[in-house]
C-alpha cells in the first residue's frame, strides 16, 4: 500500500505544472472547512471558469503581460485567497487581505520591472473588475 501511495505521489509531481503559482492545498481543519468540504477547488474552478475570461483580458490591457504569464499569478492568487478564507472560518479581515493581496502586488511588480504599476493599480479597484469582490474585506455571519 505505502508503495502504490508513493508512486501515485511521484505521478503528481511529474504531471504537477513546474511553472503553478498554486501553493499546496493546506488542509485546513475548522468548522468552516467542515461545512464546506472541497471548497478551495470547486471555488477556484467556479472563478476560473466565469470571471477569469474578462478578469485576463482586463489585466492584459492594463498591464501588457501575455495571458498564460497573467493566468498562473491569478491563479496562484485565487488559491492564496481561498486558503487565507478558509483558515479564517469564511472571513478575509483587513490584515489577511492586505497580505494576500501583496503576494499579487509583488508578482505583478516583478514581471512589469520598471514599467508603472499604476494601471494595474486601477484595475484592481475598477468596479468592472470580475475578481474586484476579492480585494475588499470579507465577513461571514
Amino acid at each position: 500500500m505505502k508503495k502504490w501511495l508513493l508512486a501515485l505521489a511521484l505521478l503528481g509531481c511529474v504531471w504537477a505544472d513546474p511553472d503553478s503559482l498554486i501553493p499546496a492545498d493546506p488542509q485546513v481543519v475548522n468548522g468552516f472547512a467542515k461545512a464546506n468540504p472541497g471548497y478551495r477547488k470547486r471555488a477556484a474552478d467556479s472563478y476560473e471558469k466565469g470571471y477569469f475570461p474578462a478578469a485576463l483580458a482586463q489585466l492584459g490591457r492594463a498591464t501588457g503581460l501575455p495571458e498564460p504569464e497573467l493566468r498562473r499569478v491569478l491563479q496562484g492568487f485565487i488559491y492564496r485567497w481561498l486558503d487565507r478564507y478558509v483558515e479564517c472560518s469564511g472571513r478575509m479581515a483587513a490584515g489577511d487581505l492586505e497580505e494576500t493581496v501583496g503576494w499579487l502586488d509583488a508578482q505583478v511588480k516583478q514581471r512589469l520591472g520598471s514599467k508603472p504599476m499604476g494601471a494595474y493599480e486601477r484595475w484592481k479597484r475598477s468596479a468592472d473588475n470580475p475578481l474586484g469582490f476579492l480585494f475588499r474585506v470579507h465577513y461571514s455571519s
